[in-house]
């Protein structure tokens, strides 16, 4: 059978003796075989590969995708099927190649479907991406540590790391880059490696499709992994991006961590807004003891938009796409 591997399983190496298994009852993150069967009822029309390449979305199309649950407040809510039997349905999550069964969505929103064709197995075990896990390292040398957090899903946190790589990079630094959250796409950590990061990572890497509904220990897991290999690169900086909002549970747990703290990190926010920076920056003042260096984001693409936001919060705010010299150049200024 051909197939390709989706961008979720991009670690997972294959036995050629592997099996597949046409039922059983299914967890976060095991391997499975599945085709597309929806042409045409999904907005986006590719996945990606492990690579991070784009691959037309056509029916029939066989992929190796790993379940997961999904939150992402302004498309869909998704969780892993309590049981799965060859010829199930269950729905494509993400460009990722995430799969799982979508229990809410926006009103407009066109499940895409693909049908399930057994789980992967080694011998007698259903294998999980959390068997190809990155492992901890000692931290011997602790870099400087960017945390970029937004108030929401697209507020341009991940165009924020991207190109701030690239202004850090240009000026003769090291630099690492990881996402600490969210759905594993391979694609957003990829646009910084592009930009000259030496080294990425993200959740995928840890063992996990997504961090939805994990817990404190688990999220202080995928962190000090993530965290302790980017510093084992021995980086002058190490940017990490949380995903969705200071608001939502596991952005809000991260900025709440002991573990995260202890690495004395800056924070950047990107906003969508002037009324999300005065919202967010109270917020986080005080509720978490954290002051963010300045703005960024969707919110600040225009002058006015960034004045408004610097009299409502006293704090700086840049536009990540065409002023992302000014802003690595006021960073380096604060620290």
């Amino acid at each position: 059978m051909n197939f390709i591997q989706s961008a979720v399983t991009k670690n997972v190496v294959l036995p050629k003796d592997f099996k597949i298994l046409d039922e059983g009852k299914p967890k976060k993150g095991d391997v499975i075989l599945v085709r597309f069967v929806s042409e045409g009822e999904y907005e986006p029309t590719y996945i990606r590969d492990k690579h991070g390449e784009k691959v037309n979305l056509k029916k029939g199309l066989v992929f190796l995708s790993a379940l997961s649950n999904r939150y992402a407040p302004t498309i869909m809510k998704a969780e892993v099927p309590e049981y799965l039997k060859k010829g199930d349905k269950i729905n494509l999550l993400a460009r990722g190649g995430t799969t799982g069964v979508i229990t809410e969505g926006k009103h407009n929103y066109r499940k895409a479907y693909v049908e399930f064709i057994g789980f992967v197995k080694k011998g007698d075990k259903i294998l999980n991406i959390k068997d190809f896990s990155i492992l901890a390292k000692d931290i011997k040398n602790i870099p400087k540590l960017i945390i970029i957090v937004g108030v929401f899903e697209g507020s341009g946190k991940t165009t924020t790391c991207e190109n701030l790589t690239k202004g850090l990079v240009k000026k003769g630094y090291k630099v690492c880059v990881g996402k600490i959250s969210g759905l594993g796409n391979v694609i957003d950590v990829k646009k910084s490696k592009d930009k000259g990061a030496s080294k990425i990572l993200e959740i995928v890497d840890t063992g996990y499709p997504s961090t939805v509904g994990l817990s404190k220990d688990e999220l202080d897991e995928i962190f000090l992994k993530i965290f302790s290999n980017l510093a084992d690169e021995n980086p002058d900086f190490i940017l990490i991006e949380i995903a969705d909002g200071v608001t939502q549970r596991e952005t809000s747990m991260y900025l709440k961590s002991e573990i995260v703290r202890k690495y004395d990190p800056h924070f950047i926010v990107s906003v969508l807004d002037p009324l999300g920076a005065c919202g967010s920056l109270k917020l986080l003042e005080e509720k978490l003891n954290i002051r963010p260096l300045f703005f960024t984001g969707k919110g600040a693409i225009t002058s006015m938009a960034r004045n408004e936001i610097e009299q409502v919060t006293g704090l700086k705010a840049f536009d990540p796409t065409t002023q992302w010299k000014e802003m690595t150049d006021y960073m380096l200024s604060l620290l």
